[in-house]
């Protein structure tokens, strides 16, 4: 029954109670005296309902009440890549399994046939390949002896060519000061004949041309012509004669034929210098030529012995022998994750199909929920939560993590949400439990139950108890509240109080307790708690 029926109830029958025990009083001691237990038994119980609660500081929180069910946050299934049939199976369902764990074994029999076979045909062409490799190689090792053989003589060509040249321009240098010595005694002199002969070859010019012109006059001797060639003629005898004691002054002839003599040996030495380095840029030329030649060889041996090689590692490193080995792997299957195992499909003898197992974890729970839609944009991830549940002595704590973007369709609308639990001690996957998703709250404030508030969306107060045991009315403001707590302020309002438990209820049946009945009013003014009826 409702406190308020309660409540009710007693008002409307006090009188009557009054008279019962009245009548109970006048007919004798044994039914006085259990008609008096009867009394106080109620006076009792009324007076029980008077309860009373001290004002106290503490955090309330703006929340949202959701039910779902308890899952597990980390599923794993364990599965075959291959078709083989089951050798072993090392769990059942229930069992709580580490990751790394074997779950079962298949049949490798036909695998490590494939692999000894595979291993068999690979080591027969390793075997060919790495005989021609050691070929290669030793080719390699010959021609860079033979080409080491020639480099030294073709080094020794350019050496020899080198030194001619050497010598060559050594020779030619220590003649140049003693050539260029007589050159220029030889042009001292040179100039200083240098009028006379100037003279000396204007005046066989003269002579030449006096001669043309006599010739084309007639050649007559008694012609003007005649007279200018005979003139020409003493002319260059005159001047031949000066040439000729200027050159016996000078020295001319042995001049001249030391200079010639200088001239004829320093261009011999040039010729031989010429001839030395055409002889060794050849030498150098034949010395490149071979070389280049010789590291093309050589590198065409290089590419094939890397060529060789690449397949022998490539043999080394089989994809099918790999494939094979990694198959062979696969017939061991283990747990990836922790927990228990909830589902196993196989069993010693099947063959496999795709997943054999599911692992739950045990420890990283989440609770599934469903958020109305009227209350989807109070909610956020992030949000923390208390969760409750049947089996939990205490509530644990939780964290809103997922929310669905898209409402569900059928019966169950809203919105699916899942809430990670931190502590899932307690907690079992499929059962049912409740979350309190914290929307807002306050701390240090002075809270008081809801039933204590008379009143509480119009002119809220509550009753406080005085000194005398009598309760006063005080206004308050609300807060922060939730279903079962608000928090109150005002002036008089303290920490400590001691307050009414139950005096929302005055305002529910406040007109009924003052139907002129004395004994209301002292109810009323008590302060007449209903918990205890």
């Amino acid at each position: 029954m409702k406190r308020s029926s309660i409540k009710r109830l007693i008002i409307k029958n006090k009188k009557a109670i009054i008279i019962v025990s009245a009548v109970l009083i006048l007919g004798g001691g044994l039914v006085l005296i259990k008609a008096r237990k009867n009394t106080d038994s109620q006076i009792s119980n009324v007076e029980s309902i008077q309860g009373t609660v001290t004002l106290e500081k503490g955090e309330i929180n703006k929340s949202i009440i959701v039910n779902g069910n308890v899952k597990s946050g980390e599923v794993s299934n364990v599965s075959s890549s291959i078709a083989a049939k089951v050798k072993s199976v090392n769990v059942k369902v229930g069992d709580i399994v580490k990751a790394g764990d074997v779950i079962c074994v298949l049949d490798d029999s036909d695998i490590i046939k494939e692999i000894e076979s595979k291993t068999k045909a690979l080591e027969e062409q390793r075997k060919s390949l790495q005989d021609n490799y050691n070929k290669l190689v030793s080719q390699l090792n010959t021609l860079k002896n033979t080409q080491s053989q020639s480099s030294s003589s073709q080094n020794k060509a350019v050496e020899t060519a080198a030194n001619i040249l050497n010598k060559a321009n050594a020779d030619l240098s220590n003649y140049e000061g003693t050539f260029n010595s007589i050159k220029n005694t030889y042009e001292i002199m040179i100039s200083a004949i240098k009028d006379k002969q100037a003279n000396y070859d204007n005046a066989e010019n003269n002579k030449k041309q006096a001669y043309e012109n006599w010739i084309k006059s007639g050649g007559t001797i008694d012609s003007q012509e005649y007279k200018k060639y005979i003139e020409s003629t003493e002319n260059v005898e005159r001047k031949q004669e000066e040439l000729t004691k200027a050159k016996e002054l000078y020295d001319y002839d042995n001049i001249s034929n030391k200079y010639n003599e200088a001239l004829n040996t320093y261009n011999e030495k040039i010729a031989a210098r010429d001839s030395a380095k055409s002889q060794h840029d050849e030498a150098v030329a034949n010395s490149t030529s071979t070389a280049n030649s010789n590291k093309a060889e050589i590198e065409t041996l290089q590419a094939s012995i890397t060529d060789v090689k690449n397949q022998i590692e490539k043999l080394n490193d089989s994809d099918e022998l790999k494939e094979l080995k990694e198959k062979l792997n696969n017939t061991v299957l283990k747990a990836e994750t922790s927990g228990k195992i909830t589902e196993l499909k196989v069993n010693v003898g099947s063959m496999t199909d795709g997943a054999i197992a599911t692992i739950q974890s045990t420890d990283k729970l989440i609770l599934e929920v469903n958020i109305a839609e009227y209350d989807i944009q109070k909610v956020n991830t992030g949000m923390k939560a208390k969760i409750s549940s049947d089996t939990l002595t205490d509530k644990v704590d939780g964290e809103l993590v997922r929310i669905s973007p898209v409402a569900s369709e059928g019966d169950k609308k809203g919105f699916v949400a899942e809430i990670a639990i931190k502590n899932a001690s307690g907690l079992f996957i499929g059962t049912s439990a409740k979350a309190e998703i914290i929307i807002s709250g306050k701390s240090d404030v002075i809270l008081a139950p809801i039933d204590a508030i008379k009143n509480i969306d119009n002119n809220p107060s509550i009753l406080v108890k005085e000194s005398d045991g009598k309760f006063k009315e005080v206004l308050v403001t609300i807060g922060e509240r939730n279903d079962y707590y608000a928090e109150v302020s005002g002036s008089n309002i303290k920490e400590g109080m001691e307050i009414n438990a139950y005096a929302s209820y005055d305002s529910e049946y406040n007109s009924e307790s003052n139907e002129g009945s004395d004994e209301g009013s002292d109810i009323n003014e008590g302060g007449v708690d209903d918990e205890g009826m």
